[in-house]
């Protein structure tokens, strides 16, 4: 059986730079039409995680609040929520991206996105952070403190360096929310590979939390 997200692949045809693969550049010169969006709404009700998966590349490179009437809008915002319920970092992190961009129009927003800080999947937990500014509140940095040990390890480029890069996401993070920029400097392990990996050491965050404390209540 023929999976619906043929039908946005088949609008490539005769744009794509490369015949095998999908790239951002080749979705942006599509016009996004009603006919379009509908397609793309299909897929994303769609039970095949192929079509999830591809209807959410195309509503990350073509669609932007407003661009589409509100009823498409309402039916896109409600498939948007079901997926970042779904399993796997190929589906729910996307889908936890776009929540981000209609955050005014998702109910229980900051609920979603706090439980996405604490989500297995590290891709989740990616966007959850990277988002983190659309839902603390003033100064709010406590959910941010467990990622100090979060234990995701990548690399900066393919066969570069390892980073625990939420780690260093986290301390930006809390450096936005206090409006304080800390000096950084890099603490580094030893895997058990050989490798070792890297991220910013959290210690000026501690001392000025502990300042701060002090002046609070002493």
């Amino acid at each position: 059986m023929e999976k619906l997200s043929t039908k946005l692949t088949d609008r490539l045809k005769g744009i794509r730079a490369y015949p095998v693969g999908l790239s951002a550049d080749d979705v942006q010169q599509l016009s996004l039409t009603r006919d379009l969006v509908e397609d793309i709404l299909n897929c994303l009700a769609s039970s095949d995680i192929v079509d999830q998966q591809m209807a959410l590349f195309f509503t990350d490179i073509l669609i932007e609040p407003g661009s589409i009437d509100k009823n498409q809008q309402a039916n896109l915002i409600a498939q948007i929520i079901r997926l970042s319920g779904a399993t796997g970092k190929q589906v729910q992190a996307p889908a936890y991206k776009l929540l981000a961009r209609y955050s005014s129009q998702v109910p229980d927003y900051r609920a979603m996105m706090l439980n996405g800080l604490q989500n297995p999947d590290p891709m989740v937990r990616k966007e959850a952070l990277l988002a983190h500014g659309s839902y603390c509140r003033a100064k709010e940095v406590f959910p941010l403190e467990a990622f100090e040990n979060d234990n995701y390890l990548t690399e900066t480029v393919m066969g570069g360096p390892l980073v625990y890069e939420l780690r260093n996401i986290a301390l930006e993070a809390i450096e936005r929310a206090i409006g304080k920029t800390f000096q950084k400097s890099e603490k580094s392990e030893a895997q058990s590979s050989g490798a070792v990996a890297f991220w910013w050491d959290w210690t000026p965050y501690h001392v000025w939390k502990d300042r701060w404390f002090k002046k609070l209540f002493m």
